[in-house]
């Protein structure tokens, strides 16, 4: 990917983490494509969306919006539910 794809990327999360009430980082390792589109579907539904995103773009974007510490939490697989 390149690094202009790359910063449109992470601009567009940072403008939705800033307009987010509450983020949360949710490891997903071990769950399946099945239930993982359920949790999705479940989620959209109470209009939250999960996106899985790498964790220097999302930490990056978390440092943007003004949540620098939750960059913290960015280890191994991660989504990022807001």
């Amino acid at each position: 990917m390149s690094k202009r794809v790359k910063n449109l990327i992470t601009a567009e999360l940072e403008s939705k983490f800033k307009g987010a009430d509450s983020i949360v980082v949710i490891d997903y390792i071990g769950i399946d494509s099945k239930t993982t589109a359920g949790i999705r579907s479940a989620l959209r539904k109470k209009k939250v969306t999960m996106t899985v995103v790498r964790n220097a773009m999302a930490a990056k974007a978390l440092e943007g919006a003004g949540l620098k510490g939750a960059a913290g939490l960015l280890k191994g697989t991660n989504a990022v539910v807001y």
